[in-house]
C-alpha cells in the first residue's frame, strides 16, 4: 500500500468486512472479469472465510475453475467532497483462493448464515425459502489469504 498513512488495522479491516454486504469480486481468465457479490463471513476463526453464491454455470465459476486467485474489493463509504478536493472513504481488499462447496451439510449451513444476515426471518421460513433452490445454487468460499484496509477521513 503506497499512502500507510491511511491503512487500516487489521481489527479495523476485519470489523469493515463484517459489515459490509456486498463486494466486487475480480477474476483472471481469458480476460478481465469483475462482478458485483452478496457475501457472508464464516466467524469462525482468525480470519473468516467469506462466502457467496451464484448459479451452478456461469462466467464465475468458468474462471475460479481455471483460477482461483480471486480479489474482493468491499467498499464500506464513498463521499466526493469537491470543494475539499477529497473522498471520504473506506474500503477493504481481499486476495483469496476460491473454492466451490460441495458438503451438503455445509453447504445448507451456510445458505442459513445468508438468510440470518439479509432477512429478519425465523430458521423455519429460512429453511422454507432454501428447499426448493438449494440444488440450483452454488456456493464459492473465499479463504483470504490477504486482507488490506484503507481509509480517510476528509
Amino acid at each position: 500500500m503506497r499512502r500507510r498513512d491511511r491503512q487500516l488495522s487489521d481489527k479495523a479491516t476485519l470489523e469493515l468486512l463484517r459489515q459490509g454486504t456486498w463486494g466486487v469480486l475480480s477474476l483472471a481468465g481469458e480476460e478481465a472479469y469483475g462482478v458485483p457479490v452478496n457475501y457472508v463471513l464464516d466467524d469462525a476463526g482468525e480470519c473468516p472465510d467469506i462466502f457467496f453464491h451464484c448459479a451452478q454455470e456461469g462466467k464465475k465459476l468458468e474462471y475460479i475453475r481455471k483460477n482461483p486467485s480471486v480479489c474482493l474489493c468491499v467498499v464500506s463509504k464513498a463521499e466526493v467532497l469537491g470543494e475539499k478536493f477529497s473522498t471520504d472513504y473506506a474500503s477493504v481488499m481481499v486476495m483469496a483462493r476460491a473454492e466451490i462447496v460441495r458438503d451438503e451439510q455445509e453447504r445448507l449451513r451456510i445458505l442459513r448464515l445468508f438468510g440470518r444476515r439479509f432477512t429478519p426471518c425465523s430458521l423455519e421460513e429460512i429453511d422454507a425459502y432454501i428447499a426448493p433452490r438449494n440444488a440450483r445454487t452454488c456456493l464459492v468460499r473465499l479463504r483470504p489469504l490477504e486482507l488490506s484496509g484503507k481509509a480517510y477521513n476528509a
